[in-house]
């Protein structure tokens, strides 16, 4: 097999444990059953069996993670011996950090206060903190061991214990490079023409951090920008963006918060961007997640400041293309008769 084959076996496993532990797996057998080698149905029938045998306390644990607890546990029985025999040592599992345990993020039920679930995180050898959802929910976000998962699921106020999801951007150039864009997307002609210069707009960003900022300032690339309290972040990709933006709108202000400290924070920048006075808002920021299907944190974020009449753009991608054969996101045109 090819590395474009190993590729798409692993994409292929990655939905199907997904389908499996949601009770979806008979119809994605059924399609592929031509398809598909005997181990990787013998997977799928051991992911369906774990996926009935679990209890309501279960459930609220995300299948990743219960997967992982159970080939961690050390267990007699012997139908879950063999169910995991069947799934396999090649089996991509989560798996611990060097302290035992991993980022998780327990959503609590709408209502609850956190401080008892604070506790029992830390009693069970968690470190985590609270964090206020969009909604108006908590959750507590932190390392928990594998082992801890089933009795922390197994408090009143949790409804669901997810991993950790980091984010990602498009990619990391140089921060202290002039932009080509304002070329290239004619911005120097139409501050020559119109005079738009950005005056009276605020402008701001969202991404890794501003490290550089200091420097870039310092160089004369950028005047004085707007840092939500606390919400700097870490990395340059932060600092790129303002470059660029400073470089096509010169005389439009800036502000920056970070997207990395989880999709709640991120949501939460988006609201306090546009609090902050911003006009405006730009990311360039991914988590894999995110459902295609329905508005999460952050697309309810961007509804609500959108509804106020901010302008708001997120990157289109930048996961190569079509013709090259390298695209990481799929490119063509929808049609809904079932005709590609």
């Amino acid at each position: 097999m090819n590395e474009h084959g190993f590729a798409w076996h692993r994409r292929a496993m990655g939905l199907l444990l997904a389908l499996a532990l949601s009770g979806m797996a008979p119809l994605l057998v059924a399609a592929e059953a031509t398809v598909l080698q005997p181990q990787a149905l013998a997977q799928v029938e051991a992911l369906r069996e774990l996926s009935r045998q679990r209890s309501g306390v279960e459930a609220k644990i995300e299948a990743p993670l219960y997967l992982a607890s159970l080939q961690q546990r050390r267990t007699k029985s012997t139908t879950l011996q063999r169910q995991l025999a069947a799934i396999g040592s090649s089996f991509r599992y989560v798996r611990s950090g060097k302290d035992g345990r991993v980022d998780v993020e327990v959503i609590l039920r709408r209502g609850s206060a956190p401080a008892a679930a604070l506790k029992r995180f830390a009693e069970l050898g968690g470190e985590g903190k609270a964090q206020r959802l969009p909604d108006g929910s908590q959750m507590i976000r932190g390392r928990l061991a594998l082992q801890a998962l089933r009795p922390m699921a197994e408090l009143g106020e949790v409804r669901s214990i997810r991993r950790m999801v980091g984010a990602v951007t498009q990619s990391q150039p140089d921060p202290l490079v002039r932009s080509e864009g304002d070329r290239t997307h004619g911005a120097d002609l139409a501050r020559n023409r119109f005079g738009a210069l950005g005056q009276g707009v605020k402008i701001c960003a969202l991404s890794d951090g501003v490290d550089s900022l200091a420097v870039s300032q310092q160089r004369g690339e950028l005047p004085v920008v707007d840092v939500l309290p606390g919400q700097a972040g870490e990395g340059d990709e932060g600092t790129a963006m303002l470059e660029i933006l400073h470089d096509l709108a010169p005389q439009a202000e800036l502000g920056f918060a970070t997207a990395f400290n989880g999709e709640a924070q991120f949501a939460q920048n988006i609201i306090d961007l546009a609090a902050d006075g911003c006009d405006v808002i730009v990311d360039d920021v991914i988590y894999f997640d995110e459902s295609p299907f329905q508005d999460g944190p952050v697309a309810q974020a961007v509804n609500q400041v959108t509804a106020a009449g901010v302008l708001y753009f997120s990157s289109a991608g930048n996961e190569g293309n079509l013709t090259d054969g390298t695209s990481g996101t799929w490119e063509g045109d929808f049609t809904p008769n079932g005709q590609l």
